[in-house]
């Protein structure tokens, strides 16, 4: 599953949160530090970092902001209902959803990509494959693969 697929936007929220919290403590340390400190190296650092992560703070608040308007957005062209308190949910759910279905697009596309004989059914119907002769036999032992290995039925039309 992807790492999308594992996170809340609760969680995130309440990381970026506590990350915000621990920047203005640095700050006010670092004020502090500005008023009574006599070493300047030491408190122009300490200045620098607190301003640092205060900025990144706002960036990541900023940014939390547009992935939960990006969210309801994606929610609402898969036509997923949600009311805004379930925003953060459905979009999680819409993420594992997502991540499922790349994970089974990656493995079609593994087994088309090894088995060649298996993108000639996905690019014509099967009649049209069984109908010529060649081909037959690479369907066949498809099929006979298929049904040995993964313990598959065919179903040709």
């Amino acid at each position: 599953m992807h790492k999308a697929a594992k996170r809340s936007f609760a969680s995130l929220s309440d990381d970026i949160g506590a990350f915000s919290r621990e920047a203005e403590f640095f700050a006010s340390c670092a004020a502090s530090a500005d008023r009574a400190s006599s070493n300047d190296a030491v408190v122009a650092k300490l200045l620098r970092i607190s301003e640092q992560a205060t900025t990144q703070a706002a960036v990541l608040a900023q940014q939390l902001a547009d992935a939960r308007e990006a969210s309801k957005l994606t929610l609402i062209f898969f036509a997923m209902q949600a009311r805004p308190a379930e925003v953060d949910a459905k979009a999680l759910e819409l993420c594992v959803l997502l991540s499922e279905f790349l994970v089974a697009l990656e493995k079609a596309r593994k087994e088309i990509t090894q088995h060649p004989y298996l993108a000639v059914m996905c690019n014509s119907s099967t009649a049209e494959v069984l109908a010529k002769p060649e081909q037959e036999s690479a369907v066949n032992h498809c099929c006979q693969n298929l049904v040995q290995k993964k313990g598959l039925r065919p179903h040709l039309q």
